[in-house]
């Protein structure tokens, strides 16, 4: 799955079950400016998606009120696939972070600098950098799911 609408509304099911109205609703606050659906429709279509991948599921019975709407949430499956696509952004993204490493060969014996954050913290006084926050804590926050590249394809 490469849609970061699926993947967004995958986390606020994830956080909380949910109608697909108010998935819109939650939707439109939690990444407004970040992601943005084109009509109410894209969620239905999404939580299609979604629920032929087995990754979110209908809760039973919750069609049998007098206004019959399908509350989602998560599955077992669900989880783990978003942990692992989330995992797997965090890898990315520290990868895109990285400095470039010398060609082999390149004629310089000389030893790498140190990155600049352990020369930051080897100085008395220094704050050292915030620590980066694990996949779980990420879980926890769904705008934390959306790393640079998916910020920019919106």
């Amino acid at each position: 799955m490469k849609s970061p609408i699926n993947w967004a509304l995958l986390a606020l099911v994830i956080e909380r079950p949910s109608y697909a109205y108010e998935l819109a609703q939650r939707f439109e606050r939690t990444y407004d400016g970040v992601l943005s659906l084109s009509s109410i429709s894209h969620v239905y279509t999404a939580l299609d998606a979604l629920s032929s991948r087995s990754l979110v599921e209908e809760v039973p019975g919750s069609r049998e009120a007098r206004q019959p709407r399908p509350l989602y949430r998560a599955t077992a499956e669900g989880l783990e696939h978003y942990e692992a696509w989330l995992i797997r952004q965090v890898h990315g993204e520290r990868r895109r972070q990285r400095p470039p490493r010398p060609a082999a060969g390149g004629g310089s014996s000389a030893a790498p600098a140190p990155p600049a954050s352990s020369i930051a913290t080897s100085r008395p006084g220094a704050k050292s950098p915030p620590p980066t926050p694990t996949p779980l804590a990420m879980m926890r926050s769904p705008t934390a799911l959306l790393g640079s590249s998916a910020r920019r394809a919106a």
